[in-house]
C-alpha cells in the first residue's frame, strides 16, 4: 500500500442556494471564492471531517455485568451532525463568502464594480445559502471526504502585530461522505493576498469611538448559534438561526491619548458602551479589497498589564445601543448575486 502524507490533501469549498440537502459536485454552477471555477482554499490547518454520529447509549437490564452489542441492546445509531473547522488567512474574497454563510438573510450586495457586500444582523431565522466542503484524499478513487449542506456556526477573527488577519470557521453540515469521487474535481487556488494587521493599524485607521488608536491586536467571534432541526430524519431538515452574538478582546496602549489611561476603565465601571471600527482600504467600501468591521461593544472586564508596554486588555460583547450595531462589509470584483 502506498504511503499517504497529510501534505498531499487538498481542501475545497463551494456554495449553492438551492437547499440544505442539495449536494454540490463542485462544478461551474456553484458559488466559489472569487469566480465559479475556483474552489480550493489554502488552509492553515489540516482539519478532520468529523461525521458527527450520535450514539444512543442506554444500559439495559439483561442479566449480565458487561455491555452487550447487537440490535436492540445497549447501542443504537442516532442522528448525525457533521462538523469541521477551516482556519485560513482572511482576504476580501473568502470573507465575502464566509460572512454570507454566517449572516444568511442579513447579507446583501450592491450593483456595480466593485461589488460591495454588507452584512448586518438577520431578521429571519431561516437560511438562504449552504456550503459544500471537500477533503480531497486522492484523484482516482471514491474515497475523498465531503460535507454537504453546511453553514458556518461561528467565525473567529484574530490578528496580532506583524501577522495576517486569521479566520477560524466552525461549520455544521447536513450530509457526511467518505466515498466522494473527486476524480473530476480540478482545484485552482485564487492568489489573493491576506489582510495584514499592519495595514489596518497604520495605513487605513483603527478607531474606538471617534478616536483613532493603534492596537497590538484584537480577536472577535461572531456566532449565529444555529440549531439543526431533525424532525423524524437522521440528517437535519433545516437550521434555525439563534441569537447573533459577538464577543472578543482588544488591546489598547495605556498611553494612548484620550482612549487609553483610565478612559476605558471608567467605561467598564460605568457601563458605557463604545464603537469599535476596524477597516482595510476605505471604510466606505468604494475600492476592490476594502473590508470593514463595526461592532458596538460593551466591556465585560478591564485589566492593566502587559510587556514590554503597559496596555489595557479589554474583553467585550456586542450590544446594540439603538443606533450602532454590527455591520461588516467586503468589496470585491465578483458578483455573487446576493439578494
Amino acid at each position: 500500500m502506498a504511503l499517504r502524507a497529510s501534505w498531499e490533501e487538498r481542501f475545497l469549498i463551494a456554495a449553492q442556494t438551492t437547499g440544505i440537502s442539495t449536494a454540490s459536485d463542485f462544478t461551474a454552477g456553484d458559488i466559489g471564492i472569487s469566480n465559479a471555477s475556483i474552489y480550493a482554499v489554502p488552509l492553515n490547518n489540516r482539519p478532520h471531517f468529523n461525521p458527527g454520529q450520535n450514539i444512543i447509549d442506554r444500559r439495559k437490564a439483561i442479566g449480565i455485568s458487561t455491555r452487550r452489542t447487537g440490535a436492540g441492546f445497549e447501542y443504537d445509531q442516532g442522528t448525525r451532525e457533521p462538523t469541521v473547522t477551516y482556519e485560513l488567512d482572511a482576504n476580501p474574497y473568502n470573507l465575502a463568502l464566509l460572512f454570507w454563510g454566517l449572516f444568511q438573510g442579513g447579507a446583501s450586495e450592491a450593483d456595480g464594480t466593485p461589488f460591495k457586500k454588507t452584512y448586518i444582523p438577520y431578521t429571519a431565522a431561516d437560511c438562504e445559502v449552504w456550503f459544500s466542503l471537500l477533503r480531497k484524499m486522492s484523484a482516482s478513487t471514491g474515497n475523498s471526504h465531503a460535507i454537504h449542506g453546511a453553514i458556518p456556526r461561528s467565525i473567529r477573527l484574530s490578528a496580532d502585530a506583524g501577522g495576517p488577519l486569521v479566520a477560524s470557521v466552525d461549520f455544521i453540515g447536513h450530509t457526511w461522505l467518505d466515498t466522494f469521487n473527486a476524480t473530476s474535481v480540478v482545484e485552482t487556488y485564487a492568489e489573493k493576498a491576506p489582510l495584514l494587521w499592519q495595514n489596518a493599524g497604520s495605513v487605513a485607521g483603527l478607531y474606538v469611538a471617534t478616536t483613532e488608536v493603534h492596537m497590538r491586536g484584537f480577536d472577535l467571534t461572531i456566532s449565529n448559534n444555529a440549531t439543526p432541526v431533525y424532525y423524524d430524519a437522521v440528517t437535519p431538515e433545516k437550521y434555525v438561526l439563534g441569537d447573533l452574538t459577538v464577543e472578543g478582546n482588544i488591546y489598547v496602549p495605556w498611553s494612548a491619548a484620550t482612549v487609553g489611561a483610565n478612559t476605558q476603565l471608567d467605561n467598564f465601571v460605568n457601563g458605557t458602551d463604545t464603537l469599535l471600527k476596524i477597516w482595510w482600504g476605505t471604510y466606505a467600501g468604494a475600492t476592490e479589497g476594502d473590508v470593514s468591521l463595526q461592532v458596538n461593544m460593551r466591556y465585560t472586564g478591564a485589566e492593566v498589564g502587559g510587556e514590554p508596554e503597559t496596555e489595557l486588555a479589554l474583553p467585550f460583547v456586542h450590544a446594540y445601543d439603538g443606533t450602532n450595531d454590527i455591520s461588516f462589509t467586503c468589496a470585491d470584483a465578483y458578483d455573487m448575486s446576493i439578494s
